[in-house]
Order: structure tokens, then C-alpha cells, then sequence
């Protein structure tokens, strides 16, 4: 088990890098979502270099989300949402700089796709 603290303070890179510890295979990343004129949702990444996690937040509680490499994308995803208010996707590293370009599936568990590719 691991944790990462959530508050708005923190850096969305630094969040990203603590999972990436976890899962080294495995990357985050926050997003909002819009509506439009065309869609009724649309998903916008934000850039975890430069922007704090305040920028993706839909709720201000504080405090820690516990990793626990038996659990499902979907399970990871809500706990976020619901207690905290961030939508996130989670991406499978492909080749040794590149990800996915899709999430990987919501029943996924994560220490099944956590693994090297060569």
C-alpha cells in the first residue's frame, strides 16, 4: 500500500511522479471536462509541469488516496472523484518513452498491467 497526499498546493507533476513510483509502468493524468457546443462532454488534460492540482479539482477536502496495487482502473478513478473531485485517466507505457494513447480499461486491475515492456 501506498499513499499520496491531495491538496491543492500540490503540484499535479508531483502526484503523477509518486505514482509513477508505484506503478513504474503506469501514468496518470487529471482532467476537466467541458461541455460544448458539439459534445456534451469533452475532455481537457491539464499539464502537470506548470499547474497546480487546484486547476482540476471540483472539490477542496484535503488528503490522502491509498494505492493498492489490487485494484481496478474504475476503483482508483472513483475513490479520486468522489473524495476528492479529480477525474483522471491512466495510461499503459508502451515502449520506454512512450504511452498509450488510449486509458487502459476501468476493470483493469493495475498490477496486471503494470508490467516492463521490452
Amino acid at each position: 500500500m501506498y499513499k499520496i497526499e491531495i491538496s491543492n498546493k500540490r503540484k499535479i507533476q508531483a502526484i503523477q511522479n509518486e505514482f509513477n513510483e508505484f506503478f513504474p509502468h503506469l501514468k496518470i493524468e487529471f482532467f476537466n471536462i467541458h461541455r460544448s457546443a458539439i459534445y456534451d462532454q469533452v475532455k481537457e488534460y491539464v499539464d502537470g509541469k506548470s499547474n497546480l492540482l487546484v486547476k482540476c479539482r471540483e472539490k477542496d477536502n484535503d488528503g490522502y488516496i491509498f494505492l493498492d496495487e489490487d485494484a481496478k482502473a474504475d476503483e482508483l478513478k472513483e475513490t479520486l472523484k468522489k473524495d476528492f473531485g479529480l477525474n483522471i485517466d491512466i495510461f499503459h507505457k508502451i515502449e520506454k518513452d512512450q504511452w498509450s494513447k488510449e486509458p487502459i480499461p476501468n476493470n483493469q486491475i493495475l498490477k496486471e498491467i503494470n508490467f516492463e515492456v521490452h
